[in-house]
């Protein structure tokens, strides 16, 4: 059975799910319930608080109008959207947006997200780096082949510039465009793919684009050396 098979067999039940099906949604409970523990027990400051940020979590998910669960849509594996949806609940519990302990303090992760404006992209960051790589390649190879020599030689070589026009044969201005616009299409794909893998919504992709950003120079390099002709 090949991914594209799993990703359907995962969309047909959190479609079934998003409808209310109650032999769907013990099927959700019985493959994915580990993965709402795994979440949660992050957060968690006693075994009754983990008990209501699951129930949280599933309330989120399978409720609603429409359900959470029915933005999946079979695009990368399931249990990875699932957890980023879990996480995001959890962090929002946390920062008081939702009700799972309204008055309680949970100390540790929650004072480091008053502090660390980045404490959940760092957890994104942690557990879903083959999305950002697996959209950044599939970008890359998006790109025209002219975009991609532009890019090679501005980004794998560091040529200034300057440089690059006279790599390039074209004015300088032009060379500095082309640059420009290759990096800016590069991103826009790149956050086009994680935006659909992991089902984020406009503000949280904007959250991440910062840090996107930062990576693309590192693992565009690395991308670029690999198909280095």
């Amino acid at each position: 059975m090949g991914a594209t098979d799993i990703h359907a067999i995962d969309l047909a039940l959190a479609s079934e799910c998003a409808a209310g099906d109650a032999r769907a949604i013990a099927t959700f409970e019985q493959r994915f319930g580990p993965v709402l523990r795994t979440v949660t027990a992050r957060f968690a400051t006693d075994p009754q608080h983990a008990d209501e940020l699951r129930q949280l979590v599933r309330v989120r998910l399978l409720t609603g109008t429409p359900p959470r669960i029915s933005q999946y849509t079979g695009r990368g594996h399931f249990e990875n959207w699932l957890r980023v949806a879990a996480l995001r609940v959890c962090l929002n519990a946390q920062r008081g947006q939702d009700p799972a302990r309204p008055n309680a303090s949970t100390g540790g992760l929650a004072d480091l997200v008053d502090r660390d404006d980045d404490v959940e992209l760092n957890f994104l960051k942690a557990q879903y780096r083959d999305a950002f790589r697996a959209a950044i390649t599939a970008a890359v190879r998006g790109l025209e082949s002219s975009e991609r020599a532009v890019l090679r030689l501005g980004v794998v070589h560091r040529l200034s510039i300057d440089q690059l026009c006279v790599a390039l044969g074209i004015h300088r201005a032009t060379a500095a465009r082309r640059l420009a616009k290759a990096r800016e299409r590069l991103v826009e794909r790149t956050l086009a793919g994680l935006k659909a893998s992991l089902a984020l919504d406009d503000g949280e992709l904007a959250s991440l684009q910062r840090d996107i950003d930062g990576q693309v120079e590192i693992t565009l390099s690395r991308l670029l050396a690999e198909t280095e002709p």
